[in-house]
């Protein structure tokens, strides 16, 4: 039109140019009808310079089959970015018919904060094929994480830019999982490599403290014997010179000194728990049958009796179950009732994966809200007067079946207690 004006302020045109003018009016016309009656698909796109045609025809249509195919989402923006053409996939992304989608400018879809990436993605894949990450907005608000491939490309009788789209939402989110589980990783690792210098600073503390108790106990005995050699040879030399105060002040050194004797010697026992076990195949019959031996005296003289049901075969330290046999059985022989003869009950059977071993007896009973401050080292519930003991002997008991990978407790009662310890079946000492 604009030629036609120019022909007409200069004066009448020649055949030439109205033939010239017809042919393009006849071809304009020619589209126009073919766009009315979907011969050819065109977009108009407004931008600076006015109104521009972008038609899809011969080859063009190809391009369109492929992109309408395509599993990834694709559209294609003039150099202004307004959306040209877009398939089904990138629609369903933004959450809009295509036919809505059309004509829009593609910042639309673009999160506030990525808008400047995108124009400078469009600037570049103008000249040369360019990718970007980039966050998209749904029309619904979804934020979407992409990849934006694009590419220059030539529709119809302009220019304009190819974009591919790929989602990466749910890599961003795996990632996000991905780091999140690594950084609980460092932390789980810290934390346990924190919790194994915890542990090996507690055994190192152990060891220390049952090599000083050890050590300690161990020397001494060996003044203590002197003290109570000595006080012995001042009572029984000077008796005829000293008067009975001085003779029983004698005594009281020597009880002491007796006391302090077997003190040492239970705490010698109580070290040794973890030094000298030597695990091997024990019929726990031999073993209550050893700690048995030991008590005869006592046994006797209580006029006990002892029934002994069957016990099993374990791996485990012979010497250490005897002792916890005799300390179980010597306590329920000294914590008799007056003028009751103790009757003691030993017995096991299998609970699971372990053996369930206990010793019953007819004894006082404990209180039920001592049934754990028994096993407490140095914890007594008695006075010396009423029964004589250093408070040792069943913190021996959980220490060595703690040991053998068991564990201990007692089932109170007025009229007797019962014993429990476990071991399992194997039983690795």
């Amino acid at each position: 039109m604009a030629d036609l004006h120019k022909a007409s302020s200069a004066g009448s045109p020649t055949p030439e140019e109205m033939e010239q003018l017809r042919a393009r009016l006849e071809e304009a016309e020619q589209t126009l009808d073919a766009i009315r009656n979907g011969l050819v698909d065109a977009v108009v796109a407004s931008g600076p310079q006015g109104d521009q045609v972008y038609t899809l025809t011969g080859a063009d249509r190809i391009y369109r089959v492929i992109v309408e195919t395509m599993n990834e989402a694709a559209l294609t923006v003039d150099l202004d970015g307004a959306i040209l053409f877009c398939n089904g996939q990138f629609a369903g992304m933004v959450r809009l018919p295509m036919e809505e989608v059309i004509g829009q400018k593609l910042t639309r879809f673009v999160a506030d904060p990525q808008r400047a990436g995108m124009n400078r993605l469009l600037k570049q894949a103008q000249a040369a094929p360019t990718k970007r990450r980039l966050v998209l907005k749904a029309n619904d608000g979804t934020v979407i994480h992409v990849q934006l491939a694009a590419s220059p490309l030539q529709v119809g009788s302009g220019n304009s830019i190819c974009l591919v789209v790929s989602d990466l939402t749910e890599l961003e989110a795996s990632a996000r999982s991905v780091a999140v589980l690594r950084k609980q990783q460092q932390d789980l690792e810290q934390s346990e490599d924190a919790l194994r210098r915890a542990g090996e600073d507690l055994a190192r503390s152990n060891h220390d403290l049952e090599q000083f108790a050890y050590v300690a106990s161990h020397d001494l005995q060996e003044p203590l014997r002197l003290v109570m050699s000595f006080l012995g040879l001042l009572r029984d030399r000077y008796k005829s010179k000293l008067d009975a105060q001085a003779g029983e002040y004698i005594n009281y050194a020597v009880d002491g000194a007796k006391r302090m004797s077997a003190l040492i010697t239970d705490l010698l026992a109580y070290s040794r728990v973890a030094r000298d076990q030597k695990p091997a195949m024990v019929n726990m019959r031999e073993s209550v049958d050893q700690a048995l031996s030991m008590l005869k005296g006592v046994i006797l003289e209580s006029g006990a009796k002892i029934d002994i049901g069957e016990l099993p075969t374990v791996t485990a330290d012979g010497g250490q179950l005897s002792q916890v046999f005799q300390n179980l059985i010597a306590n329920a022989i000294k914590f008799r009732r007056a003028g009751v003869a103790p009757e003691i009950s030993i017995g096991s059977r299998m609970d699971g994966p372990q053996w369930l071993l206990w010793v019953a007896d007819n004894g006082i009973g404990i209180d039920p809200k001592q049934a754990l401050r028994v096993f407490d080292l140095f914890q007594r519930l008695h006075t010396r007067d009423e029964y004589p003991g250093t408070g040792i002997g069943l913190a021996i008991c959980k220490k060595i079946v703690e040991r053998h990978g068991g564990r201990i407790w007692v089932e109170p009662g007025t009229e007797g207690s019962i014993f429990y310890f476990t071991l399992p079946e194997g039983s690795p000492a």
